[in-house]
């Protein structure tokens, strides 16, 4: 997907996180910036997970991906009651430069799934 900012996690000891790098250049009077060095030193916008899972009280599970060959990835698995995804998107390299800072705006779309995890009892019933 073309300008999505965010792909990973804060990894060290990579300089600018684990995320994907980010193509470009951001402008300044006194010369030029990697969109890369630039969008991970001002914000998280980098390396926020797109991904984040939740148990029913709201803890965070993960991190994703859970491993579900194992017993304790299945109980991640079967704990994760909502969903969150969230992209950060910048602004068109053409036409979405905000004219004073000559940087490009980031936008964040969230979006957030409930699951309703069924366990059987006995008898086949949830």
């Amino acid at each position: 997907m073309q300008n999505v900012v965010n792909s990973g996690r804060p990894v060290a000891p990579a300089v600018y996180g684990g995320g994907l790098s980010i193509q470009g250049n951001v402008l300044f009077a006194g010369g030029a910036m990697t969109n890369d060095a630039y969008y991970a030193a001002v914000s998280t916008f980098k390396d926020f997970p797109v991904f984040s899972a939740y148990d029913q009280t709201g803890t965070t599970v993960g991190p994703l991906p859970v491993d579900i060959t194992t017993a304790a990835g299945r109980v991640a698995l079967a704990s994760i009651k909502t969903v969150r995804l969230t992209i950060n998107l910048l602004g068109s390299a053409t036409s979405g430069y905000d004219s004073k800072t000559m940087t490009r705006p980031v936008m964040t779309l969230v979006g957030t799934g409930r699951i309703n995890n069924c366990t059987p009892v006995p008898g086949g019933v949830c």
